[in-house]
């Protein structure tokens, strides 16, 4: 099968991970996959338009952002539109954005099946940001977006529910949450048995890997680390950080005036292999704050690393992790639980590990190969378009700006 995958902007963290290793599943899978955008898809690349073009729009107010990301539709349709035409695809798998119509005017203009992803829940997203955003325009194309699609994939429960209450019908909503490429399940088995978590009597390695953004809220495990240190309980403790943005400068600040920078180490952001590795450190895994509305990517990798987890107690991350059984859930914002959580699972190693392998365990069934497994079903129960385009003249070489990414 020929498949297009379709986006306007995505930036090079996590959603970069997302939609590389989807191409990469279905690839796995036998079919022909070729990614269109405004830019390439590039995970943790400094360089290209698309790093430039989210590094200019975090210095701009939020309309000029927006303005700036509408803007770019015309080129992604296109890079979209000449690929169609070389090599009509069978199916269009569409990752929209906040004011986008590419996934619905491509797949009625081309007569294909349409399964968008929508990953953002945009009022909760903006609220945090305290941003506004054009609500009419979005509902607008959302709605579009419902009307076109033949599914709607979305990562949570609260997604699904946005997406309900702005026009898409329910019968098309689909709830995928993130994933984990197989080959880390077996990189994290055999972390398991060479490194398992709190191996070394005495010492507790807690690890945060993801971006230093601020609902992320690094400054809290800062906090935690803190207040563990000054304990007194015979144990040294010391947080690895694997990641970057925004928010590095204040938080490294933060660790000085808390006095634990020497016991912090901050790698940066890593390749994603790399990063998957440097979890093998950790023996505990904290994912301190996160939104209430997706499904984070980073637990679903330390479960696969099969690192016991401390993650907030909120709905999207208890339907993923129960309380107790893959997981230790504390009190969201709360320092004092999060530093007695981790104190917890250093003083029971046997407990902890019981829990990562548990956590282990439910990540095989969380892979980003069985989802695109899934999301290709929807091609049979799709009528079947009377005609289609004519395919052109092959492009000429390179004329598509490195957006056709072959294995």
């Amino acid at each position: 099968m020929h498949i297009l995958l379709t986006h306007v902007l995505i930036g090079r963290g996590g959603d970069a991970i997302q939609w590389s290793s989807l191409a990469e599943a279905l690839r796995a899978a036998g079919h022909q996959v070729e990614l269109a955008g405004a830019h390439a898809v590039q995970p943790y690349g400094a360089g290209g338009a698309g790093a430039r073009a989210r590094d200019a729009g975090r210095r701009l107010p939020w309309w000029m952002r927006d303005l700036l990301e509408a803007a770019l539709i015309p080129l992604a349709w296109s890079r979209a539109w000449r690929l169609a035409r070389r090599t009509p695809p069978d199916l269009i798998v569409h990752r929209a954005s906040t004011y986008d119509v590419l996934g619905a005017a491509l797949a009625r203009t081309l007569r294909v099946p349409l399964v968008a992803y929508v990953d953002a829940h945009v009022p909760l997203e903006r609220g945090f940001r305290r941003e506004w955003y054009w609500a009419w325009l979005y509902r607008m194309a959302m709605a579009a977006l419902g009307r076109a699609a033949t599914r709607v994939v979305v990562p949570s429960a609260a997604v699904r529910d946005l997406c309900a209450a702005l026009g898409v019908p329910a019968i098309r909503l689909v709830v995928e949450p993130n994933g984990v490429a197989e080959r880390y399940l077996r990189l994290g088995a055999e972390a398991a048995r060479r490194s398992p978590p709190l191996a070394a009597p005495g010492r507790c390695t807690i690890g945060f890997a993801g971006s230093l953004s601020a609902w992320h809220r690094v400054d809290l495990l800062l906090d935690a680390v803190a207040r563990l240190t000054s304990r007194g309980d015979g144990v040294a403790y010391r947080l690895v950080v694997v990641g970057g943005g925004a928010g590095a400068i204040g938080l490294r600040r933060g660790a000085a005036r808390l006095g634990i920078a020497p016991l912090v180490e901050w790698r940066g952001p890593l390749p994603h292999d790399a990063a998957l590795a440097a979890m093998e450190a950790f023996d505990v895994a904290v994912l301190p704050g996160t939104l209430a509305s997706g499904t984070p990517m980073k637990l679903v990798e330390y479960a696969a690393m099969g690192r016991p987890i401390v993650a907030p107690d909120l709905p999207n991350v208890r339907a993923m992790l129960p309380d107790g059984e893959r997981a230790v859930l504390v009190a969201p914002g709360d320092p004092v639980a999060l530093a007695e959580a981790v104190a917890a699972l250093a003083a029971a190693p046997d407990r902890a590990r019981r829990l990562g392998e548990a956590a282990r365990r439910w990540a095989a069934g969380r892979t980003w190969e069985a989802m695109a497994r899934r999301v290709v079903r929807v091609v049979p129960d799709a009528p079947t378009p009377p005609e289609r385009p004519a395919p052109a003249q092959p492009t000429p070489a390179g004329a598509l700006g490195g957006l056709r990414q072959e294995p």
